[in-house]
């Protein structure tokens, strides 16, 4: 891959976790192979150490779930034979860009990357997954988007929704199922020597947009459409959500199961990277039935039903000096987890 497009790789990788925290769907920094099989090698390595015995709390309503539902397969394309003038992102933008590159992942699956005169870039992956990006993102020169308009954060965040939704229709992406999730703002802090005191100037907005599927919600980073925004408009465009054909149908495993299997693990798991100290009690709060679609740029081949599971970890802080235990901080950090759904 050339340098344009391994930077524009470094980007997209930035935004999906950047999106994740802002939009609570976090990008499973796993390793390799299929982590929801829980093979070890693909759990997050500074997950908790569990030194005692975790002792497991379940404070969650439990859904009613359906006794099946259907898998659907991704349907996968040749990146390399897309036409961009056919393409609805690069018809919205005006994109009239030439190949700059192509790569090819470690799982066989390839992007293709096209840039253009005016700086801008389209990388089109195997998924079905498109990034657009101009030439920058977020500029940190940027006018500040709250001061030129004089806008509140809510009146902020509406406009630039109502934008985000107009352009997706406009540009045939708005799909049944969609919904608006969140908007977000990138901030830029600076030091003003002659003033002596720091200012921060609100350079960029990225409106993020959820999926359900036959009334199902979509969960994971694969699930989602993001519109970025600069003070001159629409800087960027990730649609991620895959074109998906019913499979086969598939038996539901009750929740009360998925979350037993949960708790009978040899350590509580996330897919969070946390940094706590020893987990003394893990918290249940919420299950969910979701349909669970990785990211673009890896081999997932079929969206099954999943159980998101989320909480808490409760524990003390290990790096407290050994004669000082009985002071040592009491922890909590939120976990996120998916056990499978199909039986």
């Amino acid at each position: 891959m050339n340098t344009t497009s391994a930077r524009l790789s470094l980007i997209l990788s930035g935004l999906l976790l950047a999106t994740a925290a802002q939009a609570e769907d976090p990008d499973p920094v796993s390793g390799h192979g299929d982590w929801v099989k829980k093979d070890p090698s693909t759990i997050p390595g500074s997950i908790p150490k569990v030194d005692i015995q975790a002792e497991y709390q379940v404070l969650a309503k439990l859904p009613k779930v359906p006794a099946s539902l259907l898998q659907f397969e991704i349907q996968r394309v040749d990146p390399t034979r897309i036409d961009p003038s056919r393409e609805p992102i690069a018809r919205a933008i005006g994109f009239e860009g030439k190949r700059s590159g192509v790569d090819k992942a470690e799982d066989g699956a390839l992007s293709m990357l096209l840039t253009d005169p005016e700086g801008r870039s389209i990388e089109y992956f195997s998924s079905g997954a498109v990034f657009f990006m101009a030439e920058e993102l977020f500029s940190e020169q940027g006018e500040d988007l709250f001061s030129r308009r004089k806008w509140d954060r809510d009146q902020a965040a509406k406009w630039y929704s109502d934008q985000a939704s107009a352009f997706l229709e406009s540009a045939g992406l708005a799909r049944q199922g969609m919904r608006l999730k969140d908007v977000s703002f990138t901030e830029v802090e600076w030091k003003d020597i002659k003033a002596a005191t720091e200012q921060v100037a609100t350079v960029g907005a990225a409106a993020h947009f959820g999926y359900s599927i036959d009334g199902i919600p979509a969960w994971g980073p694969g699930a989602k459409t993001s519109v970025y925004f600069d003070a001159e408009g629409i800087s960027g465009v990730y649609d991620a959500l895959p074109d998906l054909k019913p499979a086969k149908e598939v038996a539901i495993l009750p929740p009360e199961a998925a979350v037993e299997a949960y708790m009978k693990s040899a350590t509580p798991r996330s897919l969070y990277r946390l940094n706590t100290g020893a987990v003394e009690q893990v918290l249940i709060e919420s299950v969910e039935l979701v349909y669970y679609v990785d990211a673009g740029n890896r081999n997932q081949r079929v969206v099954s039903p999943h159980y998101l599971i989320r909480g808490s970890f409760l524990g003390k802080d290990l790096s407290t000096p050994e004669h000082a235990k009985d002071q040592a901080t009491e922890l909590r950090s939120d976990f996120v987890w998916m056990e499978p759904a199909a039986i």
